[in-house]
């Protein structure tokens, strides 16, 4: 399914791309299984033609790539420093609210990547 889902996109750069543009492009991936299978790799670096197509993984984890990863670890960071060992799932839900209202523009990275908040 997923090679499916890279074959398009590749093959819509192949029939639509700009010459000058897209002869060349790389697709940033993270470690997720289906990624580093062969026939996903063959499929978009053995391919022939004016464009080429490559891969670089990205890091296991760098919040910098994902800014909702960021504000993920910065709750995180904020639950960590405040936590007791007393607390049920009702004050834990309180808290991460609570730290998430403390981070200047927390709910504007959400939505800026399309979740309303």
């Amino acid at each position: 399914m997923f090679q499916d889902f890279v074959n398009s996109i590749c093959h819509d750069i192949e029939q639509n791309g700009h010459d000058g543009t897209d002869d060349h492009r790389i697709f940033l991936w993270d470690n997720l299984n289906s990624h580093h299978a062969g026939y996903v790799h063959q499929t978009v670096v053995g391919r022939e033609g004016p464009r080429q197509f490559n891969i670089i993984a990205r890091p296991p984890y760098h919040p910098q790539f994902g800014p909702i990863e960021y504000a993920i670890c910065q709750v995180s960071r904020i639950l960590k420093l405040s936590a007791t060992r007393d607390w049920n799932v009702d004050i834990l839900e309180a808290e991460v609210v609570q730290a998430a209202h403390s981070i200047p523009h927390f709910n504007s990275t959400f939505e800026h990547c399309g979740y309303s908040v």
